[in-house]
């Protein structure tokens, strides 16, 4: 039952729906009769519509689930329903679906939100919204439509469910920073909360809409007219720029609402309601669907923003905003945190089982780079709004190297919420590449120091650093951070990162008195826990990794970047010039930013460097052939057919073979077929041997 219905005192004793069955059972049990009749074509289409008939109430059934169900994979179903009915999988998933919603509507079997909840709709609004999309007439038209006794009932009984719900287009508007205002002002904040009801209910009413109530200093109106209500924020914001003492914020989106006693419920108001609190101050957000009602128009200029998470809204909403009057427009640093949701898989908001870990490493960051906080928004008058939590995330994703960020964008999906063996291993395993990243600059700044002849090592330590250089296990790491890091220090060498003279002190190395579990042939963690055991070593593990990635924070100010290539610009009787092709990665996601500089010096190329800042190429660690990038290697013979384009990290060294392992692609690869793996294994034996390495 859906207690929203007990809320609203909806009549809920309707019988129950039962979707109804066309396609015969013995489908497989008999398949060579059905091969009699019909080609495999037909078999095919027969199979899938079996497969989404018998899951149609699955809310997350989609095309990977159904490929699962017919055993094929999710491009093969693609591909072949294309060439048949012109359609996506998943836009032919939703078809089958909303045809049978109509077939249930026009039988008048259930309530419109009972039919889209039985149907596996995430919930009524959105069913509306694709109901419209596909059939161009609301879902409680149709029910109407075909029901005359419903129809001609719609005077008489206003208390039917059916003649309440209405498709409307409803804005929300807000008044930015109203809530310090009234603690400060009380007079000032009445006068202008009198002053936006002169501004806006005239306007409201002079284009046909419905002025439904105030809530507090925010506004809720609804209009039959999407673009009516688009012309109405229009203006309302006209007035303000000339008569308001204040910003205001307004959300509009169109869908199926209750309407009851002279109020509106459902998801449409909620997207309102968000749209308008994530809208920059002084501008107007849209939601898709009223896009797509308005799209025809030309005196609307709208820009999209991309899917976004509202809050309390379990689907990303396609968001647009209103350019021109004087409207602000979102600059691209506040259009990619707008999509910061996007790290969540499904379309589920961040578990409160990440936030701790975020926002504890988020402060140190801040710390680090100051700068940091211009990329958060949130009205910082209202003392009662924090930065979304999901921002914070995508901040540290896209700050953190790229090797240690990706393991972030995995720890904070959506499929990682429970505290279970998945969350567990993952939380291991960035412990791990965050410790392993930490190793390998300093090995590469050891090495560098020995080149240069500013150290000497001992033969015992030398000795001993190849033997864990070689192993690279995670007490190695431990090792490794702890002896090279004293040995700079004693060394009085400048280091190339100071900061960690200063943040990898005695308190960070007792944090890392612990172990993690060996991994097995198949490089998985060897996990054998009870339910709670897991569940308590999820907390005490990111406990661990929090404190790891707060004392490390300062490597977010530098930046990790691939070199592809450097060219030479030479004019006459002038100093040469360099021309530098680079990929920053620092991302979060595999599709780097790409970046062209010119300097009058150079660095090295075809490499994976750590620079302190891309305007000097001459200050830097070269990391390569410890972190490497595969991306720009051409396939260009049959032993490179199999050959993964990845950001790779050395996972060991033996029979003369490098290790790696990829970051996209987690699993061991052999990369032996690359047309530069005979330098990259020289480089990694010098390395190996520093300690007989001199300056000559």
């Amino acid at each position: 039952m859906n207690y929203d219905y007990i809320k609203m005192g909806y009549n809920t004793t309707f019988p129950p729906i039962t979707v109804m069955k066309p396609f015969e059972d013995d489908l497989d049990a008999n398949p060579s009769a059905v091969d009699e009749h019909l080609s495999m074509d037909e078999v095919f289409l027969r199979k899938l519509k079996k497969a989404i008939e018998e899951n149609i109430e699955t809310r997350d059934f989609g095309v990977d689930e159904l490929g699962r169900e017919i055993g094929m994979s999710r491009s093969q179903i693609h591909r072949k329903l294309q060439a048949l009915t012109g359609k996506s999988a998943s836009r032919y998933i939703r078809t089958y679906k909303l045809e049978k919603a109509r077939e249930l509507l026009r039988k008048n079997v259930g309530t419109v939100s009972e039919i889209s909840y039985k149907l596996g709709f995430s919930s009524p609004a959105y069913f509306g919204q694709v109901y419209v999309e596909e059939f161009g007439t609301p879902p409680s038209e149709e029910k109407k439509n075909h029901d005359p006794t419903l129809a001609s009932s719609m005077d008489k009984d206003s208390t039917f469910e059916s003649s309440q719900r209405k498709l409307v287009a409803i804005m929300f508007t807000d008044i930015v920073g109203y809530t310090a205002l009234m603690g400060s002002n009380e007079q000032k904040a009445l006068e202008l909360l009198r002053k936006n009801r002169q501004i806006q209910k005239p306007l409201i009413e002079g284009l046909n809409g419905i002025w439904l109530k105030e809530l507090g200093d925010g506004v809720l109106a609804q209009f039959d007219s999407a673009s009516g209500a688009v012309i109405c924020a229009q203006k309302i914001q006209r007035a303000a720029q000339r008569d308001f003492d204040a910003k205001i914020r307004i959300g509009i989106h169109l869908g199926d609402v209750t309407i009851e006693n002279d109020d509106v419920f459902g998801d449409g108001v909620n997207i309102a309601s968000r749209l308008q609190g994530i809208a920059d101050p002084g501008g107007i957000y849209l939601s898709e669907s009223i896009q797509r009602a308005v799209r025809s128009r030309n005196e609307f200029n709208l820009l999209k923003l991309g899917e976004v998470q509202l809050k309390n809204v379990d689907y990303l909403v396609t968001t647009y905003c209103l350019q021109g009057d004087g409207l602000p427009v979102p600059n691209a640093a506040r259009i990619q945190q707008l999509r910061a949701s996007r790290i969540v898989e499904t379309g589920v908001p961040l578990a409160n089982v990440n936030d701790t870990l975020i926002k504890e490493v988020f402060d140190q960051l801040a710390k680090v780079k100051p700068s940091i906080g211009k990329f958060l928004y949130y009205d910082e008058e209202d003392e009662d709004e924090e930065p979304d939590v999901r921002e914070l995330a995508d901040l540290l994703i896209r700050n953190y190297p790229w090797v240690i960020g990706v393991e972030l964008r995995r720890l904070f999906s959506g499929s990682l919420r429970v505290l279970d063996q998945n969350r567990l291993t993952q939380i291991f395993t960035t412990i791990h590449r965050s410790l392993q990243f930490l190793s390998f600059v300093l090995i590469i700044e050891l090495y560098e120091r020995i080149t240069e002849g500013k150290i000497n090592l001992q033969k015992d330590f030398g000795l001993e650093l190849k033997a864990r250089f070689l192993e690279l296990s995670f007490e190695d790491f431990i090792w490794i951070i702890k002896e090279i890091g004293k040995t700079l220090d004693q060394a009085g060498v400048e280091r190339f990162i100071p900061e960690m003279k200063d943040h990898l002190d005695d308190e960070f190395y007792k944090t890392l008195e612990f172990t993690i579990p060996k991994k097995n042939a198949l490089g998985e963690y060897q996990l054998d826990k009870t339910e709670e055991d897991v569940s308590n070593q999820c907390i005490d593990y990111q406990d661990k990794l929090t404190i790891i990635l707060s004392k490390t924070a300062f490597i977010t100010k530098y930046k990790l970047v691939t070199i592809k290539e450097i060219k030479v610009l030479k004019a006459r009787h002038k100093d040469p010039l360099f021309q530098h092709w680079m990929d920053i990665l620092n991302s979060a996601d595999s599709d780097f930013r790409s970046k062209q500089e010119i300097f009058d010096s150079f660095s090295d190329s075809n490499a994976v460097l750590l620079m302190k800042s891309l305007k000097r190429p001459t200050d830097y660690l070269n990391l390569s052939p410890l972190i490497i990038d595969t991306r720009g290697e051409v396939i260009d013979s049959r032993e490179k057919f199999s050959l993964k384009k990845d950001i790779f990290i050395c996972e060991g060294f033996a029979n003369n073979n490098i290790r790696y392992a990829g970051t996209e692609v987690t699993e061991e690869s052999d990369l032996r077929s690359l047309s530069n793996y005979h330098e990259l294994v020289e480089d990694f034996r010098e390395i190996i041997q520093m300690s007989n390495n001199r300056k000559k």
